[in-house]
């Protein structure tokens, strides 16, 4: 048989078993669809003439027969329910078993006239067929080895390298022109530079290009693992009496076949856990208000050189206040602490290995489970996780990860004179801090960043290198802070010297792993720089107090007790805020959350400073602070006043009570906080 009518075949079986099964999943839903039936008996008949004409009488006979099923469906003889769905799709796997075993030259999975005895049989029994093939054929129509794609990415690299460097000789050309003194040299070396910038940029496209076609020849569509989702989906959700149907939006964006392969069995077990723990039976939607069916929703999208994957299912969501218990049982958390978790910080407790709220163990998904191993998968291809919920009416978890695992866009970053590469998929913000903008929060050292309190840690301490130069007073240092599964971290670096985009270097079969070091890289004047790994960083970061920047920068404020200052404020968040600030910066601090409990507080001991809120319930902030001077022991206590009203109005009745200085909670700076505290405590 000739090769070129097999292949063509083999892709025409692939085109028309595609269109056979998306349409099956569709008639279960659109029963009376006459069209459609029509359709599907065109498909199984081509199926059948082309597999006849070729000599595969297996793939023809069972092609046969499944048109003759249509075609009672067709006249109206036969209904459509499950029972006839599920054996006209269990044909499209015995046709797609039997293509793939001549593709691959093996022997076939089923025997065919046992199957046929068993399609025409009332009670047919499809645990005769196998498993899935899992995309099989599609894999077989790249006629090129991996290994030799791999190779002729890697090669496209090195011109990435290569173009860099003549970059920087192009560079070193200019500045000779500029100092050269003699008239005919300086003309001469205008002349090569501007020759060797027109074959830099020629050279710069046709690099850009080779690498781009490069990468296509590894690339593949999203939906071409997605498609088969919707017959899983439909075949496991049977199996658990429910009915779950799948929307996918953005199939179509193209990644790394590499990626795809690694990616897919994390959201097979995203998926399972949706449809057999996420989303409800029926009944119980239909109780709770919602469609008997449930939906899974896949949305892709990309940015830049990052892909991003979001499932969501409209299911009964995860149970925050269940997932806390359960970390208080397994030791993760203590009962104190619990209280202060976060609902959707507390999800993230399901990402730990072996965490699972569910105490019973299937075949078909555990929730705990397979987020566990979702999180391993995404850590080895270097991307990240997010997770949302609201009780009764969703779940969704978000996967971004490389388009490609050969370029990544990176921070080129300088550390105790080390430079180093640190991708800028990981990064929220690059964040400039002055030494007053330290604080302390429970032991850590850290900044504010848009209200909330951000661990600050110095890169080269945890990196094993020497202690970088540190910055004191309003002379700013630079941090980079980066995001992981939903927590941000700021690593302080002596500079930041640009964006650029990296080839990706393993280290070969001599050094496998290396702590915090995902790869390298040629940088284009030749110096090799590491890639840092942003989740050992993170790993190393969480378990370690020992390299909080605040061992290196904060002692020598801590050594001594500046003064003792009492913050009244009926907010928490303003409180902790202000009572961080000033601990981080060697002041003693109480706090009160009324003015009942200040002058309680104020009777019992002794302060150089008041802060205190204006509006509270109770005694509000100016009758507190009235009160206050007005005994003969706190006459001289100076108040800060700090409060959300900014009107003129507001200032005068501030300072009319007494009150040394006013500072607005929407133009807050601790900085301005610590200059007003230091000078009233220093002048009284």
């Amino acid at each position: 048989m000739s090769k070129k009518y097999f292949d063509i075949f083999v892709r025409e079986s692939q085109d028309n078993l595609k269109s056979l099964q998306e349409g099956l999943l569709l008639l279960e839903r659109e029963p009376d669809n006459t069209e459609l039936v029509r359709h599907l008996l065109r498909n199984a008949h081509t199926i059948k003439g082309s597999a006849r004409m070729l000599g595969f009488e297996g793939i023809s006979s069972i092609a046969h027969a499944m048109e003759d099923y249509l075609k009672e469906i067709e006249s109206g003889e036969k209904a459509v329910d499950d029972s006839v769905t599920n054996r006209l799709l269990q044909g499209c796997d015995a046709i797609a078993g039997l293509t793939s075993a001549l593709i691959t030259d093996a022997t076939p999975p089923i025997d065919v006239e046992q199957f046929l005895a068993g399609f025409k049989d009332e009670e047919f029994v499809a645990a005769i067929l196998p498993q899935q093939s899992d995309g099989a054929m599609d894999r077989h129509t790249v006629k090129v080895k991996v290994e030799t794609l791999d190779r002729l990415i890697n090669l496209a690299g090195e011109l990435f390298i290569c173009r860099q460097r003549l970059e920087d000789r192009l560079a070193s050309v200019k500045a000779v022109a500029r100092e050269a003194e003699n008239p005919s040299l300086k003309s001469g070396l205008k002349i090569i530079e501007r020759e060797l910038e027109d074959d830099l940029q020629q050279l710069q496209s046709l690099v850009q290009l080779s690498h781009s076609e490069a990468l296509a020849l590894r690339m593949l569509p999203l939906n071409s693992i997605t498609d088969d989702f919707k017959r899983s989906i439909r075949d496991l959700s049977r199996s658990v009496g429910k009915d779950v149907k799948l929307e996918v939006r953005g199939g179509q964006i193209e990644v790394d076949r590499g990626v795809l392969d690694a990616l897919k069995p994390a959201l097979v077990h995203i998926i399972n856990n949706a449809v057999v723990h996420g989303i409800e039976i029926p009944e119980q939607r239909q109780s709770a208000g919602k469609p008997a069916h449930g939906t899974i929703r896949i949305t892709a999208s990309h940015k830049g050189d990052h892909a991003r994957i979001t499932i969501r299912d409209d299911g009964r969501g995860m149970n925050a206040d269940l997932i806390k218990r359960k970390a208080i049982d397994l030791g993760v958390l203590d009962a104190d602490s619990a209280k202060g978790v976060d609902d959707n910080d507390a999800l993230y407790f399901t990402l730990r290995h072996g965490f699972s709220t569910t105490d019973a163990v299937t075949d078909l998904a555990g929730r705990g489970v397979g987020l566990d191993v979702v999180s391993s998968i995404l850590e080895k291809m270097k991307g990240d996780i997010t997770l949302a919920s609201e009780p009764n009416r969703f779940f969704e978890i978000s996967v971004q990860f490389p388009l490609t695992l050969s370029l990544v866009q990176s921070l080129i970053v300088n550390c105790s004179g080390e430079l180093f590469a640190m991708p800028i998929a990981s990064v929220v913000e690059v964040v400039k801090i002055r030494e007053c903008d330290i604080c302390g929060e429970q032991g850590d050292a850290g900044i504010y960043l848009h209200g909330v309190f951000v661990r600050l840690l110095s890169l080269s301490a945890l990196l094993g290198l020497p202690a970088s130069q540190i910055h004191s007073g309003d002379v700013k240092l630079q941090a980079i802070v980066l995001g992981l599964k939903g927590e941000k971290i700021a690593f302080s670096v002596d500079s930041i010297l640009r964006d650029e985009e990296v080839v990706i270097k393993g280290f070969g079969r001599q050094l496998v792993r290396a702590d915090f070091i995902q790869g390298a890289t040629v940088l284009g004047n030749g110096d090799p720089v590491f890639i840092l790994n942003v989740h050992d960083l993170f790993a190393v970061a969480s378990g370690r107090g020992a390299t909080t920047f605040g061992q290196f920068s904060l002692p020598a404020r801590l050594s001594q007790t500046k003064g003792s200052i009492l913050v009244v404020d009926d907010s928490i968040t303003s409180r902790t805020i202000e009572q961080s600030i000033l601990s981080a910066n060697g002041y003693r601090v109480e706090t009160a959350d009324s003015g009942e409990s200040a002058l309680l507080k104020l009777a019992s001991g002794s302060f150089d400073l008041m802060i205190s809120d204006i509006e509270m319930p109770g005694i509000s902030g100016l009758e507190l602070v009235k009160k206050v001077l007005s005994m003969p022991e706190h006459r001289q206590l100076p108040v800060v006043m700090v409060s959300s009203l900014s009107s003129s109005e507001d200032r005068n009745l501030v300072f009319e009570a007494g009150a040394k200085a006013y500072m607005t909670k929407g133009d807050f700076d601790q900085g301005l906080l610590l200059s007003l505290v230091e000078e009233l405590i220093n002048s009284g």
